[in-house]
């Protein structure tokens, strides 16, 4: 049995014990309802308005306040072809682009007329990455027999877009004396790829975007020398079959496309510019040298079919042969025949007068001819032919006209 005491120790142990429980639940207890009073106050409590956003103020100006105001103006390095800022020349590969490019940066290096354009004389950086010196000094020997100028540089070597070139051009720009152009030769080999989440569009719209700030504020024209897509035979528009997005032409200040065949003797300079007229030239490739034939594709063509023409040849060959000549179309047929020592193809007259109006605008304007369609006596219809030297020469009696004269004009 235990003693008093004991028992006496082991009741005050367990009010203790008591005690503590006690203690501990009203803790808990105390824990919970502030638990349950800052849910409620969150639950209850209204969010903090946002912070006022710095809106930048747009800059505007009224559309008359441009009147008679003068602005700085970009320069132009070539006339009518190619203005300060970035500008695409492409083509197919082995069309001659690379010599092309090479005789651009000649030619503004020297002040020299490019393909009959004035140019803006200055320092040239030609970017030529897809050859080495000697190809190089191979080109320059065909293009300028003896010494280059001194203001044309070439590196072979360069950074990527996405990387340090713009840096490398801008160092190049403040080591030269009067920058005036750079040509990538091609820009495939800088161009770089696109950032995680851009798409093409985007990726060459920043990129370019970049290429075509940095020309504009350091006033020169960057040339970048591209590929053409393949032709499908379903795309006649050459600027849509240029590699890439259109971010890339988008971006662009002037595109040149250099089109046509493999084999052909010529091909077309197309050019669109947002500060130019479009325009198609007519070039020729000359044993590394490029040429200007014609300032107007549709007149080049003109003048091919002029050329080629049987009755053209006939026509200025009795011309030449007679000063002046008149008679029917039959006549005209076996005089034509007669004097070129070849045999002429015998066609109705109505398709044959078809053709001599077609032709006899640029008879007279090319070779100083002209045609003149007469009623004779009886209705009868002759063809008159005379130089302009010839033009009063009075014809014979039986072949003077009744009706007014009906000439072929322009």
């Amino acid at each position: 049995m235990p003693s008093q005491e004991e028992r006496e120790a082991l009741e005050a142990l367990m009010a203790d014990n008591a005690a503590l429980e006690a203690m501990a639940r009203q803790e808990q207890y105390n824990r919970q309802a502030a638990r349950q009073v800052e849910e409620l106050h969150i639950s209850q409590a209204k969010p903090m308005p946002p912070l006022p956003k710095q809106v930048k103020p747009l800059e505007f100006y009224r559309a008359s306040d441009l009147y008679g105001k003068q602005l700085k103006r970009p320069p132009v390095i070539v006339e009518g072809m190619i203005p300060a800022g970035l500008t695409v020349l492409a083509g197919a590969p082995k069309r001659g682009k690379s010599w092309m490019a090479l005789k651009l940066a000649l030619c503004v290096s020297k002040g020299d007329k490019f393909l009959g354009f004035p140019t803006k004389r200055g320092s040239v950086l030609y970017l030529d990455l897809e050859s080495r010196q000697y190809r190089v000094q191979d080109r320059l020997s065909r293009l300028i027999p003896g010494a280059a100028p001194d203001n044309l540089y070439i590196a072979h070597q360069a950074d990527k877009l996405d990387g340090d070139l713009l840096e490398q051009l801008k160092s190049w720009t403040s080591q030269v004396e009067n920058p005036s152009m750079i040509i990538i030769d091609t820009v495939g080999r800088v161009k770089g790829g696109t950032r995680r989440g851009e798409n093409a569009y985007e990726g060459d719209t920043r990129i370019f975007g970049k290429m075509q700030s940095f020309a504009l504020e350091n006033n020169i024209a960057l040339i970048c020398v591209h590929h053409l897509r393949k032709d499908n035979g379903n795309n006649d528009d050459y600027f849509e079959r240029i590699s890439g997005s259109m971010g890339f032409t988008g971006a662009c200040d002037a595109v040149m496309v250099l089109a046509g065949k493999r084999g052909e003797e010529t091909s077309t300079l197309k050019t669109s510019s947002r500060d130019f007229d479009s325009q198609d030239f007519v070039v020729r490739f000359n044993s590394g040298d490029w040429e200007l034939v014609s300032c107007n594709s549709e007149e080049y063509a003109e003048l091919q079919e002029y050329n080629a023409s049987q009755m053209v040849r006939g026509i200025i060959a009795v011309a030449k042969r007679y000063n002046c000549w008149r008679g029917t179309v039959n006549d005209l047929t076996c005089e034509m025949s007669e004097t070129l020592g070849e045999p002429v193809e015998e066609i109705h007259a109505t398709q044959f007068g078809r053709q001599l109006s077609h032709f006899a605008p640029m008879l007279k304007r090319r070779d100083g001819i002209i045609i003149t369609v007469q009623r004779g006596k009886g209705g009868k219809r002759s063809i008159k032919i005379e130089t302009e030297q010839s033009h009063q020469v009075v014809l014979p009696e039986e072949f003077t006209a009744t009706d007014e004269d009906l000439p072929f004009e322009p």
